[in-house]
């Protein structure tokens, strides 16, 4: 009878290899071929391999995926807490994921929806993509005048934004010279404002080299370039244009 109770736990194990320490129980060393439940902790100081499922468990420290991580409303890690989540490959997630902090995914984030208090940041703008196309970062808007131009509005944000960059070309150069050359500044207004503010410092003489790029310096007071939704831009010229032909104003800016 002693040498059954010895032997079962052998059995229970299957094929596996088993050693018995009759003060701290059973201490397996290689696979286990059925299904164990434990009471207490386990710690694990090796590699987890592929098929395991950790169901309404916690991992305390961190979870290293090199390959792929594949997480189901059924399946493996279903109701799991993991503090850290560090995936080299990708993380194929067919469920919900609710993250206190950040969640760092070095591959393809697939399956997935950002709700609208969430945020994603990534490394390089070209990251960041839908359906294998770039989201651009960066916006443009042109004014283009065949000739004689005079002071215009010409863009309506349709959103907060901030103004990164304004060039100005022409085909045929004002031929009057300063300071009676025209000049042309970009402003910002809202509707019906009385006053606007410059976006930029230097002015841009349109008896400039042809087909030569003018790029100011933007204003740098703070707000200075910061565009509310609904607010315009508009083009003030100085002077009468007279020769001024083929005009091109582009003004890039950015969501904020």
């Amino acid at each position: 009878m002693k040498l059954i109770y010895l032997l079962l736990p052998l059995l229970l194990i299957g094929s596996a290899s088993a050693l018995l320490d009759p003060d701290t129980g059973i201490n397996w060393s290689k696979t286990i071929n059925q299904d164990a439940t434990f009471d207490g902790n386990i710690t694990a100081t090796g590699t987890v391999s592929a098929g395991t499922t950790i169901s309404n468990g916690k991992i305390d420290d961190g979870l290293w995926v090199d390959d792929s991580l594949y997480v189901s409303n059924t399946s493996a890690l279903n109701a799991t807490t993991v503090t850290t989540l560090a995936a080299s490959g990708k993380a194929n997630i067919g469920g919900a994921v609710t993250t206190t902090s950040t969640a760092k995914v070095g591959g393809a984030l697939t399956g997935q929806s950002i709700t609208s208090n969430s945020t994603v940041t990534v490394t390089s703008a070209d990251g960041l993509t839908v359906g294998d196309k770039i989201i651009s970062q960066t916006y443009t808007t042109t004014l283009n005048i065949l000739s004689a131009p005079v002071d215009t509005p010409f863009w309506v944000a349709p959103f907060a934004c901030k103004v990164l960059s304004i060039n100005e070309e022409h085909t045929t150069a004002q031929n009057t010279a300063f300071p009676n050359t025209g000049s042309v500044l970009i402003y910002k207004a809202s509707d019906g404002a009385a006053s606007a503010v410059a976006l930029h410092n230097a002015t841009m003489y349109l008896n400039g080299t042809a087909r030569t790029k003018q790029a100011p310096t933007l204003n740098a007071s703070t707000g200075a370039t910061s565009l509310a939704a609904n607010q315009h831009l508009y083009a003030d010229f100085n002077g009468t244009q007279t020769t001024l032909a083929g005009l091109s104003i582009t003004v890039q800016y950015q969501r904020v």
